[in-house]
């Protein structure tokens, strides 16, 4: 039961009164899958100056504490995520994405993306920049 693109571009949320950037422009049907035993990972297509996907996770679960070297852009299209933020291995800030609502991780930081409702939480992923050697790795998973 996944959105359809005009259910997600229709979408228009304001965050701290800025208006959001991100223009999602793959559906998950149209996506390589990589499951996952806490979801599924759904890659967009990845080049040297953009890489986009979602990321699907059932409820109650959460991916491991992890950071990438350039900007994570994040929108939620269905339920709601949880972001963990560290810094120096310490917990710093949680931020609960809800559907609409949008986030910025800056290079290097770690984070974990869970979902603690019972719903499943669908957040689309955008890196503006070279994660082609990640996104390598995630297809090896």
């Amino acid at each position: 039961n996944m959105p359809r693109v005009s259910q997600i571009e229709k979408k228009s949320v304001q965050t701290n009164g800025t208006t959001l950037k991100l223009r999602v422009s793959y559906l998950p049907d149209d996506c390589d899958k990589k499951e996952l035993s806490q979801g599924t990972i759904y890659i967009g297509h990845s080049t040297k100056k953009q890489s986009v996907g979602f990321l699907s996770l059932l409820s109650n679960q959460k991916l491991k504490k992890h950071n990438r070297p350039v900007q994570e852009q994040l929108r939620q299209i269905k339920g709601e995520c949880v972001i963990e933020l560290y810094k120096n291995n310490k917990l710093v800030e949680k931020k609960i994405l809800k559907e609409g609502e949008e986030l910025r991780i800056p290079p290097g930081q770690y984070h974990i993306h869970s979902n603690l409702s019972n719903c499943e939480s669908l957040t689309y992923w955008q890196f503006d920049d070279d994660i082609t050697s990640i996104i390598e790795e995630i297809r090896k998973m």
